[in-house]
This record gives C-alpha cells, structure tokens and sequence, in this order.
C-alpha cells in the first residue's frame, strides 16, 4: 500500500488534513499516513464539548480541543501518540473492510504484541485498551483512522476527559471509558520513532486489491488539485462509483506526492472550519447542567441550564439564597436586558466566561443575590 506523509501536529491542522484527504485528493487506489498531535482532546462528531471534557483542565494546561469528521468518542492525544489514516474508494475497501479494520492489529501481531479486536471499535492487549478507531464515508470515499498509545501520559489523560460532577446529561454519543495501556510497556526499548517506522513498514508492504470500473484513475495520472484562493470555492469529488466489472491485487509501494497548493489548502480548511468556535463547540448537541454552590452572603443558589449548540438556554435559578427582588421580577429601566427576568437575559447567550462576562456585570445581581457580585454568579456557570 502506498502512503502519503504529514508532519504536522498542530490537531485543527490534522483535523482539516483528513477532510481534505477524503474529499478533494485524487485517488487510484487505497493510501495510508501516519501523524502526530501535540497535546489534544479530539471529541468525535457527534459529541457534546462540554459533556465529554474537562474544560477548565484543558485551559489550565494548554491542551487543545478539536472536533474530528469521525463518530466515536472521545480521545486524549500528545506526543506519546500515533495516529493512521486509510483513505480510499469505497468499492475497493468495502469489499475488504475486515482487512482493513485488521491491519493495525496484523502490525502489532508481527512485533510480538497480543493484540485483538475487540467491541465496536476497540484494539486491546490482555484486557487494557491501546487503541481505538473511527469510519467515515463521503461519496465514493471511505476513511479509517484511529489511534495507538505508545507513550502517553496516562494521568493526563485521565484528568483531560474526567467531566467535571455538576454535568447532568449530555445527548449525543458519550465516550466508553477503558482501561488503557501503552505499547511501549509491550516493546521495550522501543522509541516512538522505532514504533512509527516498523508500522509504516508493515503497512507499506500490504498489497491492496483494486475494483474495475468504466473511468479507472490509476494513481498518479488524475489532474492536480487546483489551488483556490478560499476553502469555501473548493468543491468536493462529485464522481460516482461505476459499475465494478473485476478485482485485481497492487502491490505498489512507495510515497504518493501531494499535489502542488495542497497542503495550503488544509491551512484554509483548519482556520475556516476546524479551528473555529462554531465546529468545535457549535456542533455540540444539547448538554444539561445543575450546578448548586453556597455564597455567604446570600445562602445556596442552584442554576440549572442547558447549553444547545455552544449558546446558553433554559436558564433557571432557585435555593434557598436571600434577595430583595424576586427571581420573577423584570431588571430595571436602563439595564441593557430590561424588562426580561436575570435568567431571560442569560438565554442566547454563548457558553463561554468572557460572553456571560459581557452579559451580567452590567446587571444588578446584588438585588437578586444578597450581597453576590457578577463575578460570583458567573463562578457558577464555570
């Protein structure tokens, strides 16, 4: 099997680089590639940001977020992680797909590791879990990737993707918790570099067997992509998957190259898409919050609230705090919210502390709150 190469481990990068593989590279027959991600919590599709993940942990430690193209859930990721991706047609992949789901653990099989596939989507050695993979399929495409912990700090992970107890539900998928192992307590004196080049190998030496169709593209003879000057010009593939008429094996090996503009097109892709706040936490579904804390000045306030793609909603206070206006009462003339209850005003607005920041300071929180500050209430929420 042929492969392509990416060095990148920015993850929006990675994220984008995979979108970008699928849907817009011309190809002949199915490639692989392995890559890296410096410190990262990757959600899958379908998954709420704020359910799945230690939000204030990741902040604190400078660890990204990203929302990959995939199902599943989510995955903690650094440099003690490899990653593979096999892209390829549809008609040619399906028609081996338990091949393909087992090649990663046929590599670890020839380096002496007791891998299996086990579940859904799991790879295991003696009961702990060491990797963990995803299928999509656009078009007459399909992709799978997924991961392998070689050497991956197990408490950072641990802490990444603990959610912190005030979540009360989150719709969506959630992520199955396992118990985890690195490869590298299976290899030792291996480095990751070791790792990576005996993978690469292995996959390379992989013969692939091809469907025939009317309008065959071998490898390497379809145009160039075209460079645009935005991600939203570039259309993807629109071509169908035609009748297959035989199947025959490759075995070609070697490095398949990029075509020219490539790579600064997954640049546009990440910051159009992938880096921003309405993929990463736009997407999220609909994820429920009770949240009870008690404030000395006031007694024990309880917020619940649900957070529906990355905006607050259904805001409702209650407790057994102390203040002089009742929660039903309207804030007053010359607040920016006036005429709408302090929960009203908090509905609509986006889940993060500098929205919810703009959102109360200029409100009378006291008045409802004995003594509370806007600060205070916003700690609440966070």
């Amino acid at each position: 099997m042929r492969y392509l190469t990416n060095n990148a481990t920015d993850p929006h990068f990675n994220m984008a680089f995979d979108e970008a593989v699928m849907e817009w590279l011309p190809l002949g027959e199915p490639v692989f590639y392995l890559w890296q991600n410096r410190p990262a919590v990757i959600i899958g599709l379908n998954q709420s940001a704020y359910g799945e993940v230690n939000l204030p942990y990741l902040e604190e430690h400078g660890i990204v977020l990203a929302r990959r193209v995939t199902g599943g859930g989510a995955v903690y990721h650094d440099l003690g992680n490899l990653n593979y991706s096999i892209v390829g047609r549809t008609a040619d992949m399906d028609a081996d797909l338990p091949h393909y789901l087992s090649l990663v653990r046929d590599a670890l099989h020839s380096l002496g590791v007791p891998a299996e596939v086990s579940g859904r989507n799991d790879i295991m050695v003696e009961g702990r879990k060491c990797s963990g993979y995803a299928k999509r399929l656009f078009r007459d495409r399909m992709m799978i990737h997924g991961t392998l912990m070689f050497d991956v700090d197990l408490e950072v992970l641990t802490r990444a993707l603990s959610v912190p107890g005030s979540k009360l539900s989150a719709a969506g998928v959630a992520s199955v918790r396992s118990r985890v192992c690195n490869l590298s307590d299976y290899l030792p004196g291996w480095t990751l570099a070791d790792f990576r080049a005996a993978l690469k190998d292995f996959l390379a030496a992989t013969p692939v067997w091809l469907t025939e169709s009317a309008g065959w593209e071998e490898m390497g003879e379809t145009p160039a992509v075209r460079q645009r000057t935005a991600c939203a010009e570039l259309s993807p593939r629109s071509d169908g998957v035609s009748t297959v008429s035989s199947r025959r094996p490759v075995s070609q090996k070697g490095e398949v190259a990029l075509p020219e503009g490539f790579l600064d097109m997954v640049e546009q892709l990440a910051q159009k898409k992938f880096r921003t706040w309405e993929w990463i936490y736009g997407q999220s579904p609909a994820t429920d919050f009770c949240v009870r804390r008690k404030f000395p000045s006031c007694g024990t306030i309880e917020a619940r609230y649900s957070v529906r793609h990355g905006l607050l909603a259904d805001v409702r206070f209650s407790g057994d705090f102390l203040g002089a206006l009742p929660l039903d009462a309207p804030l007053p003339e010359g607040c920016p919210a006036a005429g709408k209850t302090l929960a009203e005003a908090l509905n609509g607005t986006r889940y993060t502390p500098e929205a919810i920041t703009a959102v109360l300071t200029p409100l009378p929180v006291s008045r409802y709150f004995d003594g509370l500050t806007p600060e205070a209430l916003i700690a609440l929420f966070f």
